[in-house]
């Protein structure tokens, strides 16, 4: 059954100590996406360190190596400009074209990695609101994402536990300050749904 905004607030915030924890016990992989941003903001997507790690946080491995080749040349050609949620069927249109399947949920990770403002689509995210498969819906589910994170950014109680989730990574070992400040509310939001998607 769908979720509206103000349930998975709630659901975010009654489970704001178990998500807490949970998260302290993927440190490693908190840091691994601190890292792949530091080395994006440093290098960009040509660098083939960024490749690397980008393909191993992200799972890329059954795209096969022509796939992910493909992946890269419209990651690199969208990283030349600004984009935006609007841009998210073109893109989605060329990475499906290109790669053989339809990518929602690599496309919006491209997407957030080039505009960290932007959400990202994924199984555990897709729970958290209660949505089955996209089915040929891509554009909509996309739009009605933007709308979900957009209503869920205005409540108080979710700035709330995004600014206590910033200071918990603050204190990571080997994660720097400035890394976690620069990134937006809107990841630091995805990490909390990640959480609670794999937790429901």
């Amino acid at each position: 059954m769908p979720r509206t905004a103000a349930e998975v607030s709630n659901l975010l915030i009654h489970n704001k100590d178990t998500i807490f924890s949970w998260l302290q016990n993927r440190e490693s992989d908190v840091k691994r996406y601190f890292e792949l941003r530091d080395i994006y903001r440093n290098g960009g997507v040509v660098s083939p360190e960024f490749r690397r790690r980008f393909s191993h946080f992200y799972r890329l491995f059954h795209m096969g190596r022509e796939g992910k080749d493909q992946f890269f040349r419209i990651f690199v050609e969208c990283s030349s400009h600004s984009i935006n949620a609007d841009d998210f069927y073109d893109i989605f249109c060329k990475v499906s074209e290109t790669t053989g399947n339809r990518h929602l949920s690599y496309t919006s990770k491209m997407m957030h990695t080039i505009n960290n403002d932007l959400p990202i689509y994924d199984s555990n995210v897709a729970r958290v609101f209660g949505w089955g498969a996209a089915g040929g819906m891509e554009k909509e589910r996309y739009e009605l994402l933007c709308q979900k994170i957009d209503e869920l950014l205005k409540m108080k109680q979710v700035g709330e536990l995004i600014n206590e989730l910033r200071s918990q990574f603050i204190k990571i070992p080997g994660i720097e300050k400035e890394s976690v400040n620069r990134v937006k509310n809107m990841k630091i939001l995805d990490f909390a749904l990640w959480a609670l998607g794999d937790l429901i």
